[in-house]
Order: structure tokens, then sequence, then C-alpha cells
């Protein structure tokens, strides 16, 4: 690597131009370096942490999506929010049994999760990691959170499986 210094004339300070322009290139370079190592860990907090990142597969279109990924959010998940434009193909490819769609599918490790899951729900969910394939709340009810009301528990939360079968798991 080659430095080129240029002669210049010694400013007011009685430093020289030419050793300021050296040192002022390597405090940014190294300024630069330290931001791109911020950004980098930033990215991979919820990752190192060991928290799990929920992942969120939503119609473009859709404003009780967007309420229900800030609900999350709230709620201290790390959460990467994906629109795509076929939400009934991503149903399918993780195996969502037709009788508990609805408008949004997420992933959290291993588990699905369809609809307006709570978060005690999903907190349960990774704590205890029962052998199912996810968590749904079907119906999109008025009182689950990110759908506009206030929550409550007046909603069944339920599991199901890889054949479509599905169980009370909890109240909302």
């Amino acid at each position: 690597m080659k430095i080129a210094i240029h002669k210049s004339n010694d400013n007011a300070n009685g430093s020289s131009g030419a050793i300021y322009d050296v040192f002022s290139k390597a405090r940014n370079g190294v300024l630069l370096l330290l931001v791109t190592l911020l950004l980098a860990a930033c990215s991979q907090q919820g990752l190192e942490s060991g928290e799990p990142i929920i992942t969120v597969y939503k119609s473009p279109d859709c404003g009780c999506c967007v309420k229900w990924v800030d609900y999350l959010k709230e709620h201290n998940f790390s959460v990467i929010a994906k629109n795509v434009n076929n939400t009934q193909q991503i149903k399918s490819d993780f195996n969502v049994p037709t009788k508990m769609r609805t408008c949004h599918t997420a992933t959290i490790g291993e588990y699905v999760l369809e609809g307006h899951v709570p978060a005690e729900a999903i907190t349960r969910l990774i704590s205890e990691k029962p052998e199912i394939k996810g968590l749904a709340v079907p119906g999109m009810p008025a009182t689950s959170p990110g759908m506009g009301t206030s929550s409550g528990d007046d909603f069944n939360v339920y599991s199901f499986d890889d054949k479509g079968n599905y169980e009370f798991y909890q109240r909302g």
C-alpha cells in the first residue's frame, strides 16, 4: 500500500498539512470499520443472544398483519416481516391445516404461527418445546393481538401437526 504525502505549507498551529491528511484518512478508515462492525453486530443481535427470530409472511396490503408485527416487537420479539403475493402458497409449504388458515403465517425456529397468536402462547411454545408443527388462531378474532380492539382471552389458540390435525392449546 502506498501513501502519497504532498508537501504543503504549515497550517496555523504549526503542524504539517501532509501529516494531518494521512492521520485524518486513517481516522476515517477506523471510524468506517467501527460503524461496519456495529451494524453487523446489531443485525445478528437476535441470533447471538439466543433469542429466536420470528419471520412473518404477509400480504403487502394487510393492515392487521402490520399491527401484529408491531405487537410482537412491543413484546420484545425480534421480527422480520416479508411481503409475499401468494400467502396461500406459504401456508401450503408449511402444512398449515385448511381450517386453521388466516391472514398471515410466521415461523419461529422450527415452529409455524398462523394468524394472531398472542405473545404468551409463543413464549410458552418456545419454552416447553412441544412436539407439534405450530400454533394457530383461526377466524381473526376481534380481540386477538393486532386486530384493533383490546386484547382479551375470549378466543382459542390451537396447536397443529404436519398431518392436518389440530387441538386446543390455550385461551388467548
